[in-house]
């Protein structure tokens, strides 16, 4: 991850803005009252995603459950029971 004085990123918006949606790569913007942290929004969306469904009761147990199933042959995406 790269870092940027507020001043250094000020001065390069948008060659840093356009390498950090092409690249994925998260920016830190460093200041003398903290930090900040740069994402490509279709990244931002992806990590409010994940979060959103880590959130979910039972779905990580029940996603196990259909793997370990798949694997033995005794479900199908067709059967899936939500």
């Amino acid at each position: 991850m790269s870092t940027f004085s507020i001043t250094s990123f000020r001065e390069n918006l948008y060659d840093i803005a356009r390498k950090t949606i092409a690249s994925h790569e998260p920016v830190t913007i460093a200041s003398k009252t903290g930090s900040l942290v740069l994402l490509a929004k279709e990244d931002f969306e992806t990590i409010m995603e994940t979060i959103y469904l880590c959130s979910v009761p039972g779905l990580i147990k029940d996603a196990k459950k259909f793997k370990k199933a798949t694997k033995k042959g005794l479900a199908t995406r067709d059967k899936l029971p939500w």
